[in-house]
């Protein structure tokens, strides 16, 4: 199902946001905290209606992590499954209905996805594994803080339904605005 499509059988996904002062440090909480803010994209555009947002991801610690083949860890792992089969699995399980927002992200995954990956859906590549960086991973984050360059707003957005209390987020922002 695609961000902007909208399927009545599904459970309504329900966002809150808090607004933030235009000044919180993201590059910092990023590095403070990796554990709890582990991904910040910045970007560098201005002008553009597709760009103009800084996104730096919260967690609640759930991920998936396929090491090398058959070597997956984390939500859903076991002996038999794939990563992608897992992923769909997970996927299945917190699907709600798009809300239709205008911000970049209201909630989901933060995807890794290596070029070994392709072994798992083409059995018949051999593809070394990367002897440094997994060959794939999903990082659950219901939540975000997410900077407007174009009106400056900058605010906490994270769905009820994440499996992450928010105060403890609001908590470790004050001293970096």
């Amino acid at each position: 199902i695609w961000r902007n499509e909208r399927k009545s059988d599904l459970p309504s996904l329900r966002v809150s946001t808090t607004p933030l002062p235009a000044g919180v440090d993201l590059h910092s909480l990023h590095r403070l905290a990796p554990e709890q803010y582990p991904f910040l994209l910045q970007s560098t555009a201005t002008s553009s209606t597709l760009g103009g947002f800084d996104v730096l991801f919260v967690t609640n610690g759930d991920a998936l992590v396929l090491e090398q083949p058959g070597r997956l860890s984390g939500h859903g792992a076991n002996d038999q499954s794939e990563f992608l089969s897992a992923l769909d699995a997970w996927w299945q399980q917190e699907r709600v209905a798009s809300t239709g927002d205008d911000w970049p992200f209201t909630g989901g995954w933060f995807l890794y996805l290596g070029y070994e990956l392709a072994a798992e859906v083409e059995p018949k590549l051999e593809l070394q594994p990367d002897p440094i960086l997994p060959t794939a991973f999903a990082v659950r984050c219901p939540a975000a803080i997410i900077r407007n360059h174009h009106d400056r707003k900058c605010l906490l957005i994270h769905q009820s339904s994440g499996g992450l209390d928010h105060s403890v987020v609001l908590v470790s922002i004050p001293s970096l605005w």
